[in-house]
């Protein structure tokens, strides 16, 4: 009697060996799937822009509109050949002694934190309303005119300032945003 090439036996541990590959390929399958979905579920999207352009209100941030927190690793200031350690020491050097524009300013530094959905005001002109909030009406602090908006608006815009910030995700993926391009470019 002849024997049978694949007794019942042996079919039954080929298929439970055939069904543990196609388990093992769909576990590393969803561990990638996993793995792509954590990776964008902590994507920071920095970017800079002007608010209220033109107005006593103006503002310049620095925004989070991702949905992971940035980690700052550096933020470099150029005008020309000059490098300036922050934005607020570029726009000191800029402007004139006969200019009076108040504004604070908050610096962008390497360790900071910027979590998903907030800024930073990098510069934020002082308005009546600021001058009220703070207490300062009874202040002899000048007040800031449209013109003095407007000049600071093109110190910033201006095509020889040269921004970037230089950040990180929690992943330790790094981007490079710069003043010039809205969107930021990938460094890995």
């Amino acid at each position: 009697m002849a024997k049978k090439l694949l007794s019942s036996d042996r079919l039954l541990s080929l298929t439970a060996i055939l069904i543990s590959i196609l388990t093992l390929a769909v576990f590393v399958y969803q561990t990638n799937l996993i793995r792509e979905h954590q990776y964008t579920m902590a994507l920071p999207y920095l970017s800079l822009s002007n608010y209220y352009s033109g107005t006593i209100s103006y503002q310049f941030r620095l925004t989070n509109q991702g949905i992971g927190p940035a980690f700052i690793d550096s933020c470099i200031v150029r005008y020309g050949e000059e490098e300036y350690p922050s934005l607020v020491d570029y726009l000191n050097d800029r402007l004139g002694e006969n200019d009076s524009i108040i504004f604070f300013q908050a610096d962008v530094y390497p360790g900071q934190v910027l979590q998903s959905e907030r800024n930073v005001l990098m510069i934020q002109m002082l308005d009546k309303k600021m001058k009220t909030d703070l207490g300062l009406e009874e202040a002899d602090i000048p007040e800031n005119t449209p013109r003095g908006a407007r000049t600071l608006y093109q110190l910033i815009n201006n095509d020889s300032l040269d921004i970037r910030v230089y950040y990180s995700s929690v992943y330790g993926e790094r981007w490079l945003l710069t003043h010039d391009n809205p969107v930021p470019q990938p460094l890995n």
